[in-house]
């Protein structure tokens, strides 16, 4: 069922098209795609794949810096919906090197331990 999903999910990214890549994640999310599966298996391995790109001169930066925003803005939106499960009583914290802007990986590190029960 997801695999649809994937597949336009990356074409609408590798387009920069934000109109796009947000009605594919409502789309699943409508078709009972779960969170943590928009999460993991379509915006995170379409992020590496847009890093390998760009690595590999394939797509521009401008591209790369659109589809990581585009990303952040999706993640947000999907991680309150991820399931609540019984919370442990322990603490994880979470940061960065300072000026490091990178809070898309931070979120989705997030969303994994909330999922794990953290």
């Amino acid at each position: 069922m997801i695999e649809q999903y994937i597949e336009d999910y990356q074409e609408a990214m590798f387009e920069t098209n934000r109109e796009r890549a947000h009605d594919i994640v409502d789309e699943a999310l409508k078709s009972g795609v779960s969170p943590e599966d928009i999460v993991f298996s379509l915006i995170s391995p379409t992020i590496e794949k847009t890093i390998s790109a760009f690595l590999k001169e394939n797509l521009t930066l401008a591209q790369h810096f659109l589809a990581s925003k585009v990303s952040e803005e999706l993640v947000d939106k999907v991680l309150p919906l991820f399931s609540e499960k019984n919370r442990s009583r322990e603490t994880v914290v979470i940061g960065s090197a300072a000026n490091d802007f990178h809070g898309l990986g931070k979120k989705i590190v997030k969303g994994s331990l909330a999922a794990s029960m953290y």
